[in-house]
């Protein structure tokens, strides 16, 4: 989360940290006004480490949120808004959207403008991803404000705003609807909404494919596509336009209405595949962020046609829209040829003794920010590095970091004796690199746009072992057990633990799901402890191992 806050300061936002019911931990009205500092930030969240990021809207920040609670107003912006205009929008823990533009003044910070749609301004602020609330629902960027700068708000959202509000007192609202029609008051769309302005010069082809896309998105005939956008091209268009030119903006409306339909029927089909046990259309919904009537009637289409024609799916008893993806590819296990050999380690906390590891095992350390996982890696390191090569893939660390991080440790000679750890920057696509007989660490695989595309990731590094393993650290939610990506980042790992704090400050650590038991006669799963990190690097065990691992330390 810090540093999330610090990135979003070095943007030019002003961050202040939220509880996870979006209360904010200090006095706010002061930084709507004066950006903190980076030593201000870092402090806050040394103090709440947990602390979500809220970042304050209005001039200082040059931001207008519109903050939708229901599908059908985010449906009602979203077919407002031009397609090609990229605008920062993030989906909220409710279900909701946020929609970031560029700062308009004059305007207020209101809720209920209109039914489901709130808007964030001069004095307000928004709750922005990574953030978790109480239940361990995330905000999440479609697309971040990071990556593309927020565009000034589209002339229908303007009108909306402005029927909503009453504008009519706030200052040179014509100029942000019409720039070419500056007037002292607005007298009304009729009266500016001309061929001077639509259709014009500079913008015929614009207005003329919008005019195409929207009669193919409603399934109009393609001559009835044409003959209309025929019509507008010789009387609307100022010069008009050509004939040839306008067929074109149908064949280009169509292929793009085909493209979209393709590429929604792929991201299906790769979330079935992916998706455990019984699965429905509105889990596709949300885990997908089909928003729109238009594409929730497409899905459901698309469902239909991977269950009767593909026979991919199957549908689920008599429950609608409930189905389950169909396990017909098998292949023979060559188990006579296995080795059957257990790969030695020595884990931190001696999970040796509750965990056996064995060849092409995947083990996932999921952990809350500032939980502890680089130092359960690096210790992992420390304990084994004389027996295995091992290579540590980093997604975050530079070379300063790493050599300051473990000259922690103590170790005399340190940079020699560690040199049989390989260290390698890497961010994405880890199967490309892993070595499939040797020692994989991953800190971390960072979590994708779409959430539940982890378990994909983690799918093909299993694949592409061999005789190796690979250890992949996940961030993880203070709140819940499992990582970011949910139940789908537990089916390939045969040891997943977590490692969080809890709300006094203790290092917590939980055996989540362990196969290959030590003692067949025991089960490992649900064990803990607790733990404390001396200088960064030592870990140090508190307690037993136990089911009530919490109960112990708060008593």
């Amino acid at each position: 989360m810090l540093k999330e806050a610090l990135e979003y300061e070095k943007a030019g936002y002003s961050v202040i940290p939220v509880k996870p019911d979006k209360v904010s931990y200090v006095k706010w009205e002061p930084y709507q006004k004066q950006k903190a500092s980076p030593e201000q930030i870092r402090e806050w969240w040394k103090k709440w480490p947990s602390a979500n990021i809220g970042i304050i809207t209005g001039q200082l920040s040059n931001l207008l949120v519109i903050d939708i609670d229901t599908p059908e107003a985010t449906a009602r912006v979203q077919e407002m808004l031009p397609e090609a205009l990229e605008v920062p929008c993030q989906t909220t823990p409710s279900g909701g959207m946020h929609f970031v533009f560029e700062h308009i003044p004059g305007l207020p910070n209101r809720a209920r403008i209109q039914d489901g749609i709130d808007l964030r301004t001069e004095g307000g602020y928004f709750v922005a991803s990574p953030s978790v609330n109480g239940n361990g629902k995330s905000w999440q960027w479609i697309v971040s404000p990071l990556d593309v700068k927020p565009p000034p708000a589209p002339s229908p959202v303007l009108q909306i705003l402005k029927k909503a509000l009453d504008y009519n007192n706030i200052k040179d609202f014509n100029y942000l609807l019409y720039k070419e029609n500056v007037t002292d008051e607005l007298q009304g769309v009729t009266s500016v909404t001309n061929s001077n302005i639509f259709f014009s010069e500079g913008r015929r082809d614009e207005d003329l494919f919008s005019v195409a896309n929207a009669l193919i998105k409603t399934k109009k005939d393609e001559h009835f596509t044409l003959y209309v956008l025929d019509i507008l091209a010789k009387y609307a268009c100022d010069p008009p336009f050509d004939l040839v030119d306008t067929q074109l903006k149908v064949r280009s409306a169509i292929e793009r209405a085909k493209r979209k339909e393709r590429r929604l029927t792929q991201e299906i089909r790769d979330w079935v595949s992916v998706t455990n046990g019984n699965i429905s259309v509105t889990l596709a919904y949300q885990e997908l962020q089909i928003v729109t009537s238009e594409e929730k009637a497409k899905a459901r289409v698309i469902f239909k046609r991977l269950c009767d024609d593909e026979k991919l799916i199957e549908r689920v008893g008599e429950m609608d829209g409930w189905y389950r993806l169909k396990q017909t590819k098998i292949e023979e296990m060559e188990w006579w040829k296995s080795k059957g050999k257990e790969v030695s380690f020595v884990w931190p906390f001696g999970l040796e003794n509750h965990y056996r590891t064995l060849p092409k095992n995947i083990i996932v350390v999921a952990g809350a920010p500032d939980g502890g996982k680089t130092a359960f890696l690096l210790n992992f390191c420390v304990n084994n590095m004389d027996k295995h090569e091992i290579y540590y893939f980093t997604s975050e660390a530079s070379e300063e970091e790493i050599d300051d991080r473990l000259s922690l440790f103590g170790i005399p000679n340190y940079r020699e004796k560690f040199r049989r750890v390989k260290f390698f920057p890497r961010v994405t696509h880890f199967e490309d690199v892993i070595k499939p007989n040797d020692i994989n660490i991953i800190d971390y695989m960072e979590m994708p746009e779409e959430p539940w595309k982890i378990s994909v990731n983690i799918r093909k590094i299993h694949d592409k072992l061999e005789n190796g393993i690979a250890i992949i650290a996940l961030q993880k939610p203070f709140s819940r057990d499992v990582a970011r990506g949910g139940e789908g980042t537990l089916e390939k790992p045969k040891l997943y633990i977590a490692i969080t704090k809890d709300d006094y400050g203790d290092n917590l650590l939980k055996i989540i799901k362990c196969k290959n038991w030590r003692d067949r006669t025991r089960n490992p799963n649900g064990l803990g402890i607790t733990f404390k990190i001396v200088a960064g690097c030592k870990l140090i065990q508190e307690s037993e191992w136990g089911i009530n691992w919490k109960e112990k330390i708060r008593r």
